[in-house]
């Protein structure tokens, strides 16, 4: 499901990016709804049959996702309207930690049997 998830995630703000290239203009409005639909997603999946150190690992990373929605949603609701350039340089702190959290939740997934990745993604 986080597969699905993702895909759909990826190709929406994909195209919010090519736009805001092409315009120099970016929604965090959109950008912020596209984050907080996956997170909202991929959060509520059931993760319990997972073996405990991988959920643990699972969840810290879906924690900093739900750190970034926050702070988009925070960003979206105050008067400041960052262009791209801008948002890319506040974006990079939560980007870092949400691919810090990924890759340690995949070292854990391999040191089970199955590829959990292709689970999780």
């Amino acid at each position: 499901r986080d597969i699905r998830n993702g895909e759909v995630r990826r190709y929406e703000i994909n195209q919010l990016f090519n736009d805001a290239r092409s315009s120099s203009e970016f929604s965090v409005e959109s950008y912020a709804e596209y984050v907080q639909e996956y997170v909202d997603k991929s959060q509520s999946m059931n993760d319990y049959d997972l073996p405990s150190d991988f959920r643990a690992s699972w969840r810290t990373h879906m924690k900093a996702w739900r750190d970034y929605s926050n702070f988009l949603n925070r960003l979206k609701k105050s008067s400041a309207n960052p262009n791209y350039s801008e948002f890319i340089e506040m974006d990079r702190e939560y980007s870092r930690e949400i691919n810090r959290t990924w890759y340690k939740t995949l070292r854990i997934g391999k040191q089970y049997d199955h590829d959990l990745s292709f689970k999780i993604y």
